[in-house]
């Protein structure tokens, strides 16, 4: 009863130190579990190992339950190549240079594979605390990171299977696909029924919830697959709406508890690599750091998408997966790795988790736009345009307004930092200007002060701030996401836009009834 004690307070400190530091729970976790051993505190061997066990299954189960492949919706093609192509670059790339570092074949297929793969974890709690899991970015992450997670749950299994040769890997292989599949009807046909009924209360749910993981689980073991492969596919059968919705509450306990005992008792388990390995450490850490932004830009690139969503995905997905750590200790039980490689996998875990939130955040994604845009602009002279309208910032709802106004024969000029979006303006004739644009040097340039109109759908408020204020006489409609925002625009002369109207694509008739300016301005 001890042990237990011991594994929850260092939980707790663990937690503490990871929400006053507003960093992500599971490398603090990890640490204060290594605290443990450094302490020797009397925790049994056997004892520790249920514990690791059991946390593992939860922390995968729960896992799926956030991963719900129906919400992805137009979003599935992009989110399979980003998920695919970071997966299987990032892989190659990092077994060429695990050999060219010394690493033996197997033990860089094994360290390629876990820097493969980004967390789950650190990303979902990431895209909640942004307000942005249903957005149409957040959808495009959950199905990068649910095609990882699914290649990842095919390379355990057949892994765990390599001692009883080829073909039963490709069986294996074979199963995960049949034990998903399994998961989807369960999903579409099965579940609701269990669970979405008036008769059921909410601990008849979780009942229900943790018989279904039970179940996955033995037909796992009919299959000879991993117990993680099972727990994973029964959190996707619950993954819906409105059964997610139904178990968030009870869902939530269960991933604190379960979380915070399986990374403490890793971190109980796992010792620091040696001294001789820590150049290997931050090598890989940089090479997650550095490669993934710069793949998922050239995959911006390659699929046509804003350059801005190529920077932000490849920032949000710059860590190694929990699932690396699961990894690791399979090729612990199959003899292919040792502790050591182990404790540099939960260590590189543990660092570019630690970076996670500091790096994949709007103002670096912002300094890294400025400099492609430095590094891309031409010196191009002023425009010569006057009555025209001005968008700064181009995304989807702006775009209908782009081109209604087009289509009623109006000039438009459109600014935004992106280099994918400029680029494709001009390839359909309209005329776009790369840069900041709170620049006063790009908004001389595009005639702001001769403008009819200027409309602006960009994030920041500084940003916003600096544009009205070089506006002046010029009439000024801005997004904004709060009353406050509103009231300070309002008193600087500029027409305030919910961002809720803002989004819609009727936006053009609603700055022709609200904003007091001539009808005829706006028609043809």
């Amino acid at each position: 009863m001890m042990e237990i004690l011991y594994i929850l307070l260092a939980a707790s400190i663990g937690l503490g130190i990871s929400k006053l530091l507003k960093i992500p729970s599971v490398p603090m976790l990890i640490l204060a579990g290594g605290g443990l051993d450094y302490l020797n505190a009397p925790i049994d061997g056997d004892l520790a190992r249920d514990a690791l066990l059991l946390g593992l299954i939860f922390l995968v189960f729960l896992s799926g339950t956030s991963l719900n492949p129906w919400r992805i919706g137009e979003r599935t093609k992009l989110a399979f190549f980003i998920g695919a192509a970071q997966f299987m670059l990032i892989g190659l790339i990092s077994f060429f240079v695990c050999a060219y570092m010394g690493f033996t074949l197997m033990e860089s297929f094994y360290l390629s594979l876990a820097l493969s793969s980004s967390s789950t974890l650190v990303v979902i709690k990431l895209l909640q605390s942004r307000g942005e899991m249903f957005e149409p970015f957040g959808r495009m992450m959950v199905g990068a990171l649910l095609v990882q997670d699914l290649l990842m749950m095919i390379v355990i299994s057949v892994l765990e299977r390599f001692d009883f040769g080829a073909m039963d890997m490709v069986i294996a292989g074979v199963l995960v696909c049949v034990l998903s599949l399994l998961a989807l009807i369960f999903k579409k046909w099965i579940i609701p029924w269990l669970l979405v009924r008036d008769d059921v209360d909410e601990e008849q749910q979780l009942l229900i919830a943790v018989g279904i993981l039970f179940f996955f689980m033995g037909v796992s073991h009919l299959f000879n697959l991993p117990f993680v492969a099972g727990a994973f596919v029964a959190g996707i059968s619950l993954s819906s709406f409105p059964v997610n919705g139904a178990l968030k509450g009870q869902f939530a306990s269960l991933n604190n508890f379960f979380n915070a005992v399986f990374f403490v008792t890793l971190g109980f388990f796992v010792e620091l690599p040696p001294a001789e390995m820590f150049n290997s450490v931050f090598v890989f850490c940089a090479l997650i750091i550095v490669l993934t932004p710069a793949l998922t830009l050239s995959v911006a690139a390659f699929a046509d998408m804003p350059f801005r969503t190529g920077i932000e995905s490849g920032l949000l997905l710059a860590q190694t997966s929990e699932f690396s750590i699961v990894l690791a200790l399979i090729g612990m039980s199959n003899g292919h790795l040792s502790s050591d490689h182990l404790g540099m996998i939960t260590f590189m875990t543990v660092v570019t988790m630690t970076l996670t939130p500091f790096l994949a955040n709007e103002k670096v994604a912002s300094w890294s736009m400025l400099a492609l845009a430095a590094l891309s602009r031409k010196k191009d002279g002023p425009l010569v345009y006057s009555g025209h309208f001005i968008f700064f910032g181009c995304g989807e709802s702006a775009m209908v307004a782009v081109e209604k106004l087009l289509e009623k024969g109006e000039q438009v000029v459109v600014i935004d930092d992106d280099i994918g979006v400029v680029r494709g303006l001009k390839e359909r004739g309209v005329e776009a200007i790369l840069g900041n644009g709170r620049d006063t040097t790009v908004m001389s340039r595009a005639n702001l002060s001769g403008a009819r109109m200027a409309i602006s759908s960009m994030r920041k408020f500084s940003d916003n701030l600096a544009v009205v204020q070089f506006a002046k006489d010029t009439p000024f409609v801005v997004r904004v996401f709060d009353q406050e925002e509103a009231d300070i625009f309002k008193r600087l002369g500029a027409q305030p836009i919910p961002a809720t109207d803002a989004a819609s694509s009727d936006f053009l008739e609603w700055v022709q009834s609200n904003m007091k300016v001539p009808t005829n301005q706006l028609d043809s």
